[in-house]
C-alpha cells in the first residue's frame, strides 16, 4: 500500500478523513490509518521523531499492512534562505544523515558500516508527482538535499558549517532516517515538506511561527500527491 507520513496526529485524522476510514491500528502512542481514495487503500500515519520511534513505527505498519511506496511530509529548515524561502515546498532529490560518522572505522563520513552507501535517493517518478501537486495546490517548490539528524539546528553558525560540509539545501530529522529504511526495503519514497524556518538564530520563533501551517500545507499536497498516483491506476 501507498503510505503518506504526516507530522501530526491531527493532520493524520485530518487527511484520513479526507477518505473513507476502513482501519484504524494503534502502535504504542502511534495512531495509523488505513483510509480508501477512489476505491484504493492508503496508510495514513504520523509517526513521531528520532530515528528508533520512526523505524519503529516503519517496521510495524510494513509488516502489518505491506508498504509498496511512500511520501513524507511535515516541516522542513531550510540551509539556503536565498533559495529556499519560509514558505517554499521542498521536494527532496536525495536525503543522507550528517550525524552518522563512522570515519575512524575507514567508512566515508555519513555511510553506515557495511552499507556501502549514506546518500539515499528519492524516487523520480514521485518527485514529479510532488511537482504537478505543488503547482496544483498553488506553491512554489525547491528542489535539493535535505541532511538529517536527531537535533534541531538554531545556530547559524553550526547550519553553515553543516550546509559546507554536505552541500544540503535543507535540514531535518527525518528524511535521512526514511531515505535509508527506503533503500534497505527497496521501497520508493520521496519527502514533500514546507520551509517552516532558517537555520539560525531566528530558527525557534520562526518555526513556532510557521510550523502549523507548514505542516497543513505540506499534508495538501500529500493528499493533492494521493489523488494523482491512485487516479492514474
Amino acid at each position: 500500500m501507498l503510505c503518506l507520513f504526516v507530522d501530526s496526529e491531527e493532520n493524520a485524522r485530518y487527511a484520513a478523513q479526507k477518505g473513507k476510514i476502513i482501519d484504524v491500528a494503534s502502535f504504542d502512542r502511534i495512531t495509523v490509518y488505513v483510509s480508501l481514495f477512489y476505491g484504493k487503500p492508503i496508510i495514513i500515519t504520523s509517526p513521531g521523531y528520532t530515528k528508533v520511534q520512526m523505524s519503529d513505527v516503519f517496521g510495524r505498519i510494513n509488516q502489518k499492512y505491506g508498504i509498496t511506496s511512500f511520501i513524507s511530509t511535515g516541516n522542513v529548515g531550510s540551509l539556503q534562505p536565498q533559495l529556499a524561502a519560509i514558505g517554499d515546498i521542498a521536494i527532496v532529490t536525495n536525503a543522507l544523515q550528517y550525524d552518522v560518522n563512522f570515519t575512524p572505522l575507514g567508512e566515508p563520513l555519513t555511510v553506515p558500516p557495511f552499507l556501502g552507501q549514506g546518500t539515499f535517493y528519492a524516487n523520480a517518478t514521485l518527485i514529479e508527482i510532488a511537482k504537478v501537486a505543488s503547482e496544483k495546490v498553488g506553491f512554489r517548490y525547491v528542489t535539493g538535499r535535505c541532511i538529517s539528524g536527531d537535533r534541531f539546528i538554531a545556530n547559524g553558525t553550526t547550519a553553515q558549517q553543516l550546509q559546507r560540509t554536505f552541500n544540503g539545501t535543507f535540514i531535518d530529522s527525518e528524511c535521512g532516517t526514511y531515505g535509508e529504511l527506503s533503500f534497505l526495503g527497496e521501497i520508493p519514497f520521496v519527502a514533500v515538506k514546507d520551509v517552516s524556518n532558517y537555520a539560525n538564530g531566528n530558527a525557534v520563533a520562526d518555526y513556532n511561527r510557521y510550523v502549523t501551517q507548514a505542516d497543513l500545507t505540506s499534508t495538501e499536497i500529500g493528499l493533492e500527491m494521493i489523488s494523482l498516483i491512485v487516479r492514474k491506476r
